[in-house]
């Protein structure tokens, strides 16, 4: 009895570890969810990441239909085709020059839209650009959004077994060098930011100067 009793066992045993080393071979990594993210990153963005106000960037309504790829060096971080027209089409002030989509929501609440101005050449826009970004109906609206941001290191690629992870605008990639981040306050959800978007389009502020002070009083 005792020794069918084992050997029973036993085969039950060789059949489970079986069942795990078949699941193994055939085990598919996936990209991280939005919610895997905010779990792992937004607590490492509070304590590690350096607060960040974006500077003033060029912005139209979008076209309902028009496609917007999000694509620095030719790299793409993410792809939207509007769905409204109430949408509106954002153009980084950056030599990267790379557009993306935001909601009207979104767009009002980071930005004011009151006194819009036009958009002016700089050091990053030649003026055959600053042209045709007003021809297509781009005005430059000063921005109120912050958020936290951590560079990428070789170390954090072991979180992502694709290199990738979800965002509301689309599946983004990990890159060394890039940066991790949240908006500020009402850290909903992580994103990317290209490394010469954050160092020629974002500014570090100070996490206990007042404005910041008031900004997690009204949140709270």
């Amino acid at each position: 009895g005792s020794l069918e009793n084992f050997v029973c066992f036993q085969q039950r045993v060789l059949g489970a570890v079986k069942l795990l080393e078949d699941q193994a071979r055939h085990w598919e990594p996936v990209d991280r969810t939005i919610e895997e993210m905010c779990w792992h990153w937004i607590p490492e963005l509070k304590r590690h990441g350096q607060l960040m106000q974006k500077l003033p960037v060029a912005a139209r309504r979008a076209h309902y239909g028009e496609t917007v790829t999000t694509a620095v060096d030719g790299t793409k971080y993410g792809e939207v085709t509007v769905e409204d027209e109430t949408s509106w089409v954002l153009r980084v002030m950056s030599s990267t020059g790379e557009r993306y989509v935001v909601t009207e929501e979104v767009f009002r609440r980071n930005h004011n839209v009151a006194n819009p101005v036009e958009v002016p050449s700089s050091r990053y826009v030649s003026e055959q650009q600053r042209d045709d970004l007003i021809a297509e109906g781009f005005l430059l609206y000063s921005s109120r959004r912050h958020f936290w941001a951590l560079p990428i290191e070789y170390h954090h690629l072991d979180f992502f077994p694709t290199g990738r992870f979800e965002t509301p605008d689309g599946v983004q990639t990990v890159r060394v060098g890039d940066s991790l981040a949240a908006d500020f306050p009402g850290e909903d959800f992580v994103f990317l930011v290209p490394k010469r978007s954050l160092e020629q389009t974002c500014q570090e502020v100070d996490p206990q100067s007042e404005g910041v002070r008031f900004m997690r009083a009204v949140k709270a």
